[in-house]
């Protein structure tokens, strides 16, 4: 077209331009297009170029786009829902009449026509809307949107709420999918789905990257891990990778989850719950299996459970998984568990599956360190467990550091089969310094039963695999408890039917104990209490071991070179076979062996083998011959003294002081104690 004057170029230039302006004041929803103009213009004119302003960019449209006008249009009176608006600096935006911007737009109609720009057919780049600070998910394309832009810019994202509204079929195609939450801003806003909807997933990787426990679901999130459609199978958690506390807030996160058959395993439920993190988590299991696996901690309901963090679990339905962790710690439900955690069962738990760990592995929880755990019903392991560093029918390894802690296997229903290295019973593991207390407050309830089936030469115990101490004024107290460890289809280093081996510097003390031990003869040494107490203080009173056979050790210690083991009450060896050490002891060095006035004996079948199988007898104290004419003896540190010998022998517990000494006594004193430091230049009896 071609203009004849250019005053009349010049009146057309000036229109152009304030419809341009009318255009880029309208409502953001505009999307039209002022594409370059080129006229070409008479009398001078021609060659000139009017270029319009830069294109509008709206970041999530639904619906079809009104034609804007030049007043500005509010959401009621708008069949498009716009909710953010972002800016993008790269490109130039044009200021409207009250000094505002328009930001330019991604999302352009072609040629900028009213009719292209009225049709709107649902297939924009970003198609979730937002209003009311609510993103509405219709789509599981919508969802895999959503999380992309979460990653993109997760402080715009952070806390807006999220509606799941889903009329037919399930979030089920999910390609793409970036778990939601960083590190920086975890999500911290509202799940909610609708009521004829279901909040159904099948994800390559964890829903949750980072998620506050101040954020809430207001539903069952039904979940199942998917293989990657490239790569490697995702070791990470399938519910949320990393929990965080919300300091703000200071609220109980509580979610559920259900598990369904899935393609490929997950290191658990939620991988890490952080600091100061307080939650309740349901899980029902719905699948025909479950495979929990990774490298670092794993456990179904969580890998690690940070300081000071507290995990309230309910578990339903089938209790088949296996759990496993090629590098670190697994545990039944709990990897590991850090100083000051707390985890409570709330219902039955079972375990019928298997757990196996590069590092600690246990029927409950891999590794606790100070860490408590209670239960409102009672946790049964009837699966395998087997850990390269220690293996426990409940805990792989436990450390208590408090002054008094307690244990009441009363809700432990443990019968399982433990393969791997310091396997015990309740605990693989366990370090102490403090005192502890093993009990059993209901008499009916059922006895720990654990076997071995292994032929590895290593530390069986029933109850205890291996027991650790750093001073004999630390106490552990196992009371009124029975026990049964069967190593018929193994072979074991040290096998105890309560503990494998205790430490050195270790006092324990045994009253009301019974065990009923199989396969005592595969090993190197068997012991009915304890398979190897170097130099221990051994304090038992009423123990009664049967060993369904002969065995080789001791009926009460296998291995003791030194320390002391005391008896008092009634020792039962009765069910005993000796075939191989001593009725008592296997193997005695420069130990202590002495029974209180009143004690028992009750000899095995057959005692062809003497009380001690090396040397020497049991010294039997009576009311003439008395402890304190012989020892002193400190209670509270855990120590006996051999009193100082004299020149004459006038009375029988001179004799005794005397024999003692020269027994006992390696060193130059003389006098003999027990569990003192070699630095403090006494002699030892160990």
């Amino acid at each position: 077209m071609k203009y004849r004057s250019k005053s009349r170029f010049t009146a057309l230039l000036t229109a152009i331009a304030m419809i341009a302006s009318n255009f880029t004041a309208s409502s953001p929803v505009s999307r039209y297009v002022l594409n370059e103009i080129n006229v070409s213009a008479a009398d001078g004119a021609e060659g000139e170029t009017t270029t319009a302003p830069q294109e509008t960019t709206v970041t999530t449209v639904t619906g079809e786009a009104d034609v804007p006008n030049d007043t500005e249009q509010s959401d009621s009176s708008s069949e498009a829902a716009v909710t953010e608006v972002s800016q993008d600096d790269s490109t130039n935006t044009a200021d409207d009449t009250d000094g505002t911007s328009v930001p330019s737009d991604d999302t352009t109609v072609p040629d900028g026509t009213e009719d292209d720009a009225a049709e709107d057919d649902g297939d924009n780049a970003d198609d979730t809307s937002v209003s009311d600070n609510v993103i509405t998910i219709n789509t599981s394309e919508q969802f895999v949107e959503y999380s992309k832009n979460y990653e993109a810019d997760p402080a715009k994202y952070q806390n807006i709420d999220v509606s799941i509204a889903i009329t037919s079929g399930n979030l089920d195609n999910l390609v793409g999918f970036v778990s939601i939450g960083t590190a920086q801003y975890p999500f911290a806003a509202n799940i909610k789905v609708t009521s004829d909807s279901e909040f159904k997933l099948t994800l390559d990787q964890p829903l949750f990257a980072y998620i506050y426990d101040s954020a809430n679901i207001n539903t069952d999130v039904i979940i199942s891990r998917s293989l990657p459609v490239s790569g490697d199978v995702s070791d990470s958690a399938l519910f949320a990778e990393h929990v965080i506390h919300d300091t703000k807030k200071n609220t109980t996160a509580q979610w559920s989850v259900s598990l369904m058959n899935a393609e490929a395993a997950f290191s658990s439920v939620i991988g890490t719950l952080g600091e100061n993190v307080n939650a309740k988590l349901t899980i029902t299991n719905n699948a025909d299996s479950v495979s929990v696996s990774g490298s670092g901690s794993a456990g179904l309901a969580c890998g690690r459970m940070e300081k000071n963090s507290s995990l309230t679990v309910i578990t339903s339905g089938s209790a088949s998984y296996n759990v496993s962790s090629s590098s670190g710690n697994a545990g039944g439900m709990i990897g590991t568990m850090a100083d000051g955690s707390a985890f409570t069962l709330n219902n039955e738990f079972a375990l019928t599956g298997e757990v196996t760990a590069a590092g600690y592995a246990g029927g409950l929880v891999g590794y606790a360190e100070n860490a408590s755990v209670s239960f409102e019903g009672t946790a049964m392991v009837s699966g395998t467990v087997g850990g390269a560093l220690a293996t426990g029918g409940v805990f792989g390894y436990y450390k208590s550091s408090e002054a008094e802690n307690s244990f009441d296997i009363s809700r432990y229903a443990v019968s399982c089969t433990l393969n791997g290295e310091n396997s015990g019973g309740l605990f693989g593991k366990l370090e102490n310094s403090g005192n502890m207390t093993i009990n059993k407050s209901n008499t009916e309830a059922a006895d720990i039963s654990v076997n071995r089936t292994s032929s590895d030469k290593q530390i069986f115990g029933g109850l205890i695999g291996t027991y650790l101490s750093e001073s004999t004024s630390n106490s552990l107290t196992i009371s009124g408890i029975s026990v049964s460890a069967d190593n018929s289809a193994g072979g074991a280093e040290y096998f105890g039917g309560l503990i494998g081996k205790a430490d050195d510097d270790s006092y324990i003390r045994l009253e009301n104990v019974s065990v009923s031990a199989s396969g005592c003869k595969n090993v190197t040494s068997f012991g009915g209490i304890a398979g190897y107490a170097d130099k221990a203080f051994i304090d038992a009173e009423n123990v009664t071991v049967n060993t369904n056979g002969d065995f080789i050790g001791g009926g009460v210690i296998g291995n003791m070179n030194g320390g002391v083991l005391r008896l008092g009450g009634t020792t039962d060896l009765t069910g005993t076979k000796a075939a191989g050490g001593g009725q008592i002891i296997g193997t005695r060095g420069a130990a202590l062996i002495y029974a209180q006035n009143g004690w028992q004996l009750n000899r095995g079948e057959a005692a062809s083998f003497d009380d001690i199988g090396t040397w020497g007898e049991v010294l039997r104290l009576s009311s003439s011959l008395r402890e304190d004419n012989i020892f002193n003896i400190n209670e509270t540190e855990h120590t006996v003294t051999v009193k100082r010998a004299g020149t004459t022998v006038g009375s029988l517990a001179e004799f005794a002081v005397l024999a003692l000494n020269m027994q006992l006594n390696s060193g130059t004193s003389s006098d003999t104690r027990f569990f003192l430091k070699a630095h403090q230049q006494r002699a030892q009896a160990f």
